[in-house]
């Protein structure tokens, strides 16, 4: 006879998009910056005896130091929107404050200010980091700047009209990065949703195939039990063959109240074995390794419901650490078998925080792991600390 445990297996989740998409386009911006920064390098030094020594030297120092601290962070994945939004804010002053700094306008009259090649780079960064809106307001705000301040030079109207165009085009092609960034983080998030979605079906397919496999068994019983027992009945002509038609009977009417009174989620049991196996497969898919280890796993039997809980609390815990703990920290999962239970663990040594930070509002931990295990008879335990890491354990006792 079929049991619940043979119900098909879909793809495990895997980790978040939004977070793999972030690092691309900050590693991407790194790169820019370093590229249009060395490009943009000749003709500051061309221009500097133009300017104003206090600029010159302050704004060069500072913008080096805020690219240099962004790369750094990009490289290291920490602190990447503070620097990014660090960065673009002192290029904005730059190019502000350019025409300030002119001493010599006849020199440079009718040239581009020096920052210019760099407007690209702080539109990326202030897409990168900052919310849609204040992003969009940088967007548009640059190009304007940058046409005040070429035409501030001087040079007639031929430099106008250059300044114009150029400044129509460099909003062009900002505009075209700020709604490439939020199509694609969209797109994500749509994925994430998408990916959400179908756990949530996935769950509910487990527990309609189990429900399918307690009315086969239903139907089963029916057919073995109570007609075997009616045609005895028919046939029983002396008095062993009727005793025996009541002995049928009353078995038949037991096992027909306990399949009645009995819940098939319940009733169906998955081997901790199996639970380790689906959780080694989503383990593997991650961008993160994860060090997995099953121990006294054979011979130990979950309720289905209490199974699907901690496997689905467990990814919910693995794609928490992807998300949050950082790159390159030790994560691990456990699956043990103990006193006819089981306990599985999940584990970094990354980030962590504050448990008593997180507002009521949030619900991923409490909902998606606390109570979704707590529901199927088990039990969760969570602890975490800023820069220690996080260790989330999933408990079940028959």
């Amino acid at each position: 006879m079929t049991t619940a445990s043979e119900a098909p297996v879909v793809a495990p989740a895997v980790a978040s998009s939004v977070p793999r998409l972030e690092r691309v386009f900050s590693r991407i911006s790194a790169v820019l910056a370093v590229v249009l920064g060395v490009q943009a390098f000749p003709g500051y030094l061309a221009q500097a005896p133009s300017l104003h020594p206090l600029w010159s030297y302050g704004f060069s120092i500072s913008i080096g130091i805020g690219v240099s601290a962004f790369v750094v962070a990009v490289l290291l994945q920490k602190a990447v929107r503070l620097t990014a939004l660090v960065t673009a804010g002192l290029f904005l002053v730059s190019l502000v404050t350019w025409p300030l700094a002119l001493v010599d306008h006849a020199a440079l009259a009718g040239e581009r200010p020096a920052p210019w090649l760099w407007i690209t780079v702080g539109a990326v960064l202030a897409v990168l980091a900052a919310p849609p809106v204040a992003a969009a307001v940088y967007v548009v705000l640059l190009p304007p700047v940058f046409a005040v301040a070429r035409i501030a030079t001087g040079g007639g109207i031929d430099v106008v009209q250059g300044a114009l165009l150029d400044a129509v085009y460099l909003l062009v092609v900002d505009v075209v990065v700020l709604v490439l960034v939020l199509v694609l983080r969209e797109s994500a998030a749509s994925v994430d949703t998408a990916q959400a979605r179908a756990l949530e079906r996935y769950e509910g397919a487990v527990r309609q195939h189990a429900r399918e496999v307690e009315r086969s068994r239903v139907d089963a019983l029916v057919h073995d039990e109570v007609l075997a027992t009616l045609l005895a009945a028919s046939r029983a002509h002396t008095e062993e063959d009727r005793a025996l038609a009541v002995s049928m009977a009353r078995s038949a009417i037991s096992e027909l109240t306990a399949a009645e009174t009995s819940d098939p989620d319940e009733a169906s049991a998955v081997p901790l074995a199996e639970l380790a196996e689906r959780l080694r497969d989503v383990a593997a898919t991650l961008t993160e390794p994860v060090s997995v280890t099953a121990t006294d796993i054979e011979g130990v039997e979950l309720p289905l419901t209490t199974a699907e809980a901690m496997y689905s609390a467990a990814v919910q815990a693995l794609v928490n650490s992807q998300q949050h703990a950082g790159r390159h920290v030790p994560r691990w999962l456990t699956v043990t078998g103990t006193d006819g239970g089981a306990l599985v663990e999940v584990g970094d040594r990354g980030r962590g925080f504050d448990l008593r930070g997180i507002p009521p509002e949030r619900l991923g931990v409490r909902v998606s792991i606390i109570e979704r295990v707590a529901a199927a008879g088990g039990r969760a335990e969570l602890d975490s600390s800023p820069e220690r890491g996080t260790v989330v354990k999933l408990r079940w006792l028959p």
